[in-house]
């Protein structure tokens, strides 16, 4: 797992109704809910980068509700794993995420 600057990168949405992003240990994307699908910038040759996300740009509205709720559970492999057992608030994580390297 690469230490990408986006907090969706390399994690699964089980459903909207589970508020949780659990680490996939890939290069999935969390914002593709019910899917495995692969991070489309990666897809295109382009680095993942969160501030720009074509996914970001098309869902801003549906993303920033979801971001209020939300859990994150990185594995302890994870490169920016810094948090308990039960997860952390996504924005703690996403605050962790982009100021790394």
């Amino acid at each position: 797992m690469s230490a990408y600057r986006c907090p969706f990168y390399g994690f699964s949405s089980p459903s909207p109704e589970f508020p949780a992003l659990m680490d996939s240990a890939g290069n999935q994307c969390a914002l593709v809910a019910d899917s495995l699908s692969p991070c489309q910038m990666e897809k295109s040759g382009q680095t993942p980068n969160w501030e720009e996300c074509p996914i970001k740009q098309q869902q801003g509205a549906k993303i920033l509700e979801l971001m209020q709720k939300v859990r994150v559970y990185p594995s302890d492999s994870h490169p920016q794993a810094i948090c308990p057992k039960g997860g952390i608030p996504f924005g703690e994580w996403k605050a962790q995420v982009m100021a790394g390297p």
